[in-house]
């Protein structure tokens, strides 16, 4: 293996785990501040209830792409992305309410998780316009 495959292996790597550290930091920054904080304002049920639900996607996606790196590979298609994400919101939002009777399902979750998977999306063609620039 050539050490420019290497190289931009390594690059692809280090985006995704930047990508997850931020959907992780987000999450967290939303449990400990925001949520508690805007319990009480207009949208603080949109923080509590959905943030999570779209930084969600972009961890998964972001872990999944540091797994095909190591492989040379890379998920950036648009519609196996979109189809991944509403398998994912069909167990959650569908069979997971039938298992666990603490589930409820909610279709918002659902536009959450589609909005995230655009998000990643549009992060990681702009990282790789980036890249190739760089």
């Amino acid at each position: 293996m050539s050490d420019g495959i290497i190289q931009k292996r390594g690059k692809a790597v280090r985006w995704q785990i930047v990508s997850l550290a931020f959907a992780l930091g987000v999450c967290a920054l939303n449990n400990a501040l925001l949520i508690p904080s805007t319990a009480s304002a207009s949208f603080g049920w949109l923080l509590s209830s959905y943030l999570n639900d779209v930084m969600a996607p972009v961890a998964i996606f972001s872990i999944c792409n540091i797994i095909y790196a190591c492989q040379g590979r890379q998920l950036t298609s648009l519609p196996t992305m979109l189809m991944t994400t509403l398998v994912w919101a069909f167990v959650w939002e569908v069979v997971g309410p039938m298992v666990r009777e603490q589930s409820v399902a909610d279709l918002f979750d659902v536009v959450a998780y589609i909005m995230g998977t655009l998000a990643y999306w549009l992060l990681q063609k702009h990282l790789h316009a980036f890249e190739a620039i760089a």
